[in-house]
């Protein structure tokens, strides 16, 4: 006797999902981008014990102890209390939603001096391809498959719908497709002599700068 066959049903991803609202301003891509939440402030003491979490398998045991001591010193003065505070004021900021953003794509892209291909490789986070050995055939394919991810997020069309692609479970909606638009610019930027970092530009709409360009991938 053959086993009953049990139907499974998905359900459909809302849209808007609970606790969020379409602004039909904008293109569809920000379509959620008003109802996110500001990124909060971790605590002190969070951020104090992930950082001795991250650097103890860097350190002997007696540099360790040596390195905890000066945290907790630090965790305890004014000093700290007077950073975390300004922290603070500034996600408190109207109109200022991610805190740390502008402060990241600076010293993480726009002024980073450091060889790019040997230290930001986003070769080496890659799936093995067993096809394409040889590395020109590689790069190509690569190439030739995130060319329309690209298009999508200058067009603003890139959507989301159900869960985020990758190693993290999250839902969708819980991303903010901003970063998308801020790297569209990363292979795209000049350093201008006035200022110490690169300033974003879009080819499509600007004329290429006179200054000596820095290009990455």
């Amino acid at each position: 006797m053959s086993k009953p066959r049990h139907s499974s049903t998905t359900a459909a991803p809302q849209d808007p999902p609970p606790g969020y609202a379409i602004d039909a301003t904008v293109p569809p891509m920000l379509r959620y981008q008003s109802s996110l939440p500001s990124l909060p402030v971790p605590t002190l003491q969070s951020t104090c014990a992930k950082y001795l979490e991250t650097v103890q398998p860097l350190l002997t045991p007696s540099e360790y102890l040596t390195t905890q001591s000066s945290v907790f010193q630090f965790l305890a003065s004014p000093q700290a209390a007077e950073l975390q505070r300004r922290l603070q004021e500034r996600a408190a900021t109207p109109g200022v939603q991610n805190w740390l953003s502008e402060w990241w794509n600076d010293v993480a892209y726009m002024a980073y001096r450091d060889p790019v291909v040997v230290f930001v490789s986003y070769f080496f986070v890659h799936i093995d391809d067993r096809a394409r050995r040889d590395p020109a055939k590689r790069a190509a394919s690569l190439i030739k498959a995130m060319l329309p991810f690209r298009e999508l997020t200058e067009r603003y069309a890139l959507l989301f719908s159900g869960h985020f692609y990758g190693n993290e479970k999250r839902k969708a909606d819980d991303w903010n497709l901003k970063k998308y638009e801020a790297h569209r610019y990363a292979c795209l930027r000049t350093n201008g002599s006035s200022t110490p970092h690169d300033t974003p530009l879009n080819h499509r709409t600007q004329r290429q700068s006179s200054t000596p360009s820095r290009t990455t991938t």
